[in-house]
C-alpha cells in the first residue's frame, strides 16, 4: 500500500497496507446471525462448540438446542420483530436463546444482572417487550419489575440446566425457590408440548434491529444500543482474516452476555470461526491466572483489570497455548503491558499483549493492534472495514496526521440508534461532508501517519475553571497519566469537586501495586511530580488510595462514583464540563 499521500487518515487509510488483499476485498455477509454460524459449522456436527463446567456440547448439539428453543418460543406466540429482554449470565441456554430469537426473526434485548428492579422496570419498557426471560438468581427482582409493567410472561432459567444431575441438585438447595404462578413460566416447562422445527428461519432484514445491547453507565442510565446482523456479521469476518486460526481452538468467554463486547468479539466471532467458547458464568478479577491454567485456552480476550492476576501470578509456569491475549473496554498503562509481554516472553506465549478500542455504539470493537502490528501508547489500527480519524468537534473538520480532534468511526458495525431515543441518537451519529455516516465517540486523539490510532483522553471529562481570573480546563486524563509514571501506582481517575461557583478542584483516587502501607511515600511522590510537570490549577487538593476501584458493568472504572464521593467527602457539588 501507498504511504500517506492527502494528509487525511480517512482518505489515505495508511492502515490498509497491514491487511492482506484478501482481507480488503473480503465481503460482509448479508445474512443472519444465526445463518452465518450455521453455514460455519453445519459440516462439523461433531466439533466442539461450548464447554461449560463439566459439560462439552458439540455444533450438532448446540443447533438442535437452537431449534429447540425456537420452537418453544414460537409456542409461546413470539413472533417477528418481537422483543425478548434477557438478563442472565454466560451459560449454554443463553446461547441457544440468542440465536434462536435470531432464527424466528425476534430481537433479544440484554440487560445487566446488578441492575435494581427501578432499572429493570426501565428496560422492560424500552420498545415495549412482552417476554422476560431471567437468570433464577434474579427472579425476584425480575419479578417485581415485571409485574409493573406489560410484560406477559417471565421466563425463569435455571443457572446450572446443562450441567450434571450432582451439580444441578446443589445448586437447587441453594438458590431459593420462587412461588410459581400463571405468570411465571419454568425453563425447562417451556419445552412440553411443543412441535420441533427443523429448519425454520424467519427471514428478515440483516441490516434491522437484531440484538439490543447497552452502553456501560458512565454518563447516566444506560441506553440502549440497536445492532444488526450484519454489524456482528461484520466483526467476525475481519478476525476471521486478520489472524491465523484453526477450527476447533478454544477460546476463554470471561465477559458478561450484557457486555456487547462479551457477544460481539467472545461469542459470536469464536462461534463463526468453528471454536471451542469456554462459558464462564462469574468472574472474579483475581482468578484469571487460574482459569487460564486450567482451561489452557488459545485466545482470551477481556478487560485491562482482568489481567492483573497473570502479572502477580505465582503459578504460571507455561503459557506456550497462548495466541492471542487482548483487553479492550477501558485504559490500559504502558507500564502493564510491558509487564504483560515480560510474562509472555518468559513462559513462552506466542503472543504480544494486544489493546483494542470501541465502544458498544459500533459493536464494542472499531481498533485492534495485532501480533506483529503494535505501538506502544496505540489501541491499534481500524479494523479493515473501519474509517477512523480525529474531527474538530465543533466544525466537523477533519484533522490531518498527529493533530488532536475528537474521535470519530465510521463503519459496517455502526448501531442502527438508541432505541426510543431519537434526540441523543442524533448527538452520537453526524453524517459528515463525505456523506458517511460517522460515531462521535467523546473521546480525544489523534492518528499517526501509519494509521495507529491514540487516545488522550475523554471529550466530555473536561472541568473549566476560574484560576487567577481566567478560564482554564482541567483534563483528568492529562493529571492521570502524569501519576501513573509511578511504578507503584496500578490504576488512577481523577476527578473534581466544586469549590465555589465556576472554580474546580482535582482529587485523586488510585490502587496500589503493593500493600497500602507506601501510601505516605508514594503520596509524597505523587505531589512533588505534579509540581514539576503540571500547571498550577491541575494540582490535586488531596489523594486517595483504595483497594479496588468501583466499575461500571463493563469492566470501566466509574468515575461517577468518584465524583460522588469527592462530593460527600467537601459537601459541595461536583462541576463537570459535560
Amino acid at each position: 500500500m501507498e504511504r500517506a499521500i492527502s494528509g487525511y487518515p480517512s482518505i489515505d487509510k495508511p492502515w490498509l497496507r497491514y491487511y492482506s488483499e484478501k482481507s480488503r476485498d473480503t465481503i460482509i455477509p448479508e445474512c443472519s446471525i444465526y445463518e452465518f454460524i450455521w453455514r460455519n459449522n453445519k459440516d462439523f456436527p461433531n466439533d466442539i462448540a461450548l464447554i461449560f463446567f463439566d459439560r462439552k456440547i458439540t455444533y450438532g448439539q448446540l443447533f438442535r438446542e437452537i431449534d429447540r428453543t425456537a420452537a418453544a418460543f414460537l409456542n409461546l406466540g413470539i413472533k417477528k420483530g418481537d422483543i425478548v429482554v434477557i438478563m442472565a449470565l454466560n451459560q449454554p441456554e443463553v446461547v441457544y436463546t440468542i440465536y434462536a430469537l435470531n432464527k424466528i426473526g425476534a430481537i433479544a434485548c440484554m440487560i445487566n444482572v446488578l441492575s435494581s428492579v427501578d432499572e429493570i422496570e426501565h428496560y422492560l419498557q424500552e420498545g415495549n417487550p412482552k417476554w422476560f426471560i431471567t437468570l433464577d438468581l434474579f427472579v425476584e427482582k425480575a419479578y417485581e419489575a415485571a409485574k409493573r409493567t406489560s410484560i406477559r410472561k417471565l421466563v425463569c432459567m435455571p443457572l446450572f440446566n446443562s450441567c450434571s444431575a450432582v451439580k444441578k441438585v446443589a445448586y437447587r438447595l441453594k438458590v431459593k425457590k420462587h412461588q410459581r404462578d400463571d405468570f411465571t413460566l419454568y425453563w425447562n416447562d417451556m419445552f412440553k408440548n411443543i412441535n420441533h422445527l427443523d429448519a425454520f428461519i424467519e427471514k428478515h432484514d440483516p441490516h434491522g434491529c437484531s440484538i439490543i445491547g447497552h452502553t456501560g453507565g458512565t454518563t447516566g442510565l444506560p441506553k440502549g444500543v440497536m445492532l444488526s446482523d450484519v454489524a456482528f456479521n461484520s466483526i467476525a469476518t475481519h478476525y476471521d482474516n486478520a489472524f491465523v486460526h484453526q477450527r476447533q481452538e478454544t477460546l476463554l468467554n470471561i465477559i458478561v452476555p450484557f457486555a456487547i463486547y462479551g457477544l460481539t468479539v467472545n461469542l459470536h466471532m469464536p462461534l463463526s470461526l468453528g471454536m471451542k467458547v469456554v462459558l464462564i458464568p462469574k468472574v472474579d478479577q483475581t482468578t484469571t491466572d487460574r482459569l487460564i491454567l486450567k482451561h489452557k485456552p488459545n485466545y482470551v480476550i477481556s478487560v485491562p483489570m482482568y489481567w492483573n492476576s497473570v502479572v502477580s501470578s505465582d503459578k504460571i509456569r507455561d503459557l506456550s497455548f497462548l495466541k492471542i491475549a487482548a483487553a479492550g473496554g477501558s485504559d490500559i498503562s504502558v507500564e502493564q503491558v510491558k509487564q504483560l509481554n515480560t510474562v509472555f516472553q518468559k513462559f513462552h506465549a506466542k503472543t504480544e499483549f494486544l489493546i483494542g478500542y470501541g465502544m458498544s455504539e459500533v459493536g464494542a470493537t472499531a481498533c485492534s493492534q495485532m501480533n506483529g502490528c503494535t505501538k506502544l501508547g496505540s489501541v491499534g489500527i481500524p479494523l479493515v472495514k473501519n474509517i477512523v480519524s480525529a474531527f474538530d468537534p465543533d466544525t466537523l473538520e477533519e484533522m490531518q496526521y498527529m493533530q488532536v480532534g475528537e474521535i470519530c468511526i465510521s463503519g459496517p458495525s455502526l448501531m442502527i440508534g438508541y432505541i426510543d431515543n431519537q434526540e441523543e441518537t442524533k448527538a452520537i451519529i453526524k453524517t459528515h461532508r463525505d456523506g458517511k455516516k460517522w460515531i462521535h465517540t467523546g473521546d480525544l486523539g489523534y492518528i499517526d501517519e501509519d494509521g495507529f490510532v491514540f487516545i488522550q483522553g475523554r471529550l466530555k471529562r473536561i472541568y473549566i475553571t476560574e484560576y487567577n481570573g481566567a478560564l482554564s480546563k482541567i483534563f483528568p486524563d492529562r493529571i492521570e497519566k502524569t501519576i501513573l509514571k509511578n511504578e507503584e501506582i496500578e490504576e488512577c481517575c481523577v476527578v473534581c469537586y466544586a469549590s465555589s461557583e465556576n472554580h474546580y478542584k482535582p482529587v485523586v483516587y488510585a490502587t496500589l501495586r503493593n500493600n497500602l502501607t507506601k501510601a505516605e511515600n508514594i503520596e509524597s511522590e505523587i505531589k512533588k511530580i505534579c509540581e514539576k510537570e503540571l500547571p498550577e490549577y491541575d494540582q490535586p487538593v488531596s489523594i486517595h488510595f483504595l483497594s479496588s476501584m468501583p466499575t461500571t458493568a463493563v469492566g470501566k472504572i466509574d468515575y461517577r462514583e468518584l465524583e460522588k464521593r469527592a462530593q460527600e467527602l467537601y459537601a459541595l457539588s461536583p462541576g463537570c464540563g459535560d
